[in-house]
């Protein structure tokens, strides 16, 4: 086999059968050809436009009451409003402070988590209702009712999944009714929690 050098380093490539790709930069930026490192492993890189890969599950957010608490009897509480405690919230698009409101940072289809732990005591309890809110529109609810029970615990879960454009905002609330007007709650099993799914 001869190899014959041409007059041009473009004419020796065609040449030698080589295509565009010796061409280009190793690197992770547009047009380069990604190297493993030394340990074997791909540099970090952003995957969002990879076809088919698994999606991280980004933006997401948990977030819980500081401590227990107590719900005002026979009124809507807004309970994003005392999740001031985050246990993440990767875009910081939760806020407490704007009506317990999670702003969406980012378009795609939403899983949106809401429960909450109550306690009567020794109450006779009588119904309960936890909502999730779309910019203001009911879009999940569960509900229960248990009028002459006494000394009733109970949580609730609510979930939804759907699709969200930026800046779309996701809230929830709870309305509970017992004859004592002392339902409380506990922070460890009430949060308000979501991630995007694609």
């Amino acid at each position: 086999m001869s190899i014959t050098f041409k007059d041009t380093a473009a004419d020796s490539r065609t040449a030698l059968g080589f295509g565009t790709a010796s061409t280009l930069d190793v690197g992770t930026s547009a047009n380069n050809i990604l190297q493993l490192d030394s340990s074997g492993k791909l540099p970090a890189l952003d995957a969002s436009n990879l076809t088919g890969a698994i999606p991280v599950n980004t933006p997401s957010f948990l977030v819980r009451p500081p401590s227990n608490g107590t719900f005002t009897n026979t009124t809507w509480v807004n309970v994003g409003s005392l999740m001031s405690y985050k246990e993440f919230d990767t875009a910081s698009a939760f806020s407490s402070t704007d009506s317990g409101k999670y702003t969406v940072p980012t378009a795609g289809v939403y899983h949106i988590i809401a429960q909450v732990d109550c306690d009567a005591g020794d109450s006779n309890f009588n119904n309960a209702e936890l909502a999730i809110y779309k910019n203001g529109t009911l879009i999940s609810s569960t509900k229960l009712s248990e009028a002459g029970e006494w000394g009733y615990r109970f949580s609730l879960t609510t979930q939804w999944m759907g699709s969200c454009s930026v800046d779309d905002y996701l809230q929830f609330q709870i309305y509970t009714s017992d004859t004592s007007g002392s339902m409380t709650y506990t922070a460890i099993n009430t949060f308000f929690a979501g991630f995007k799914i694609f």
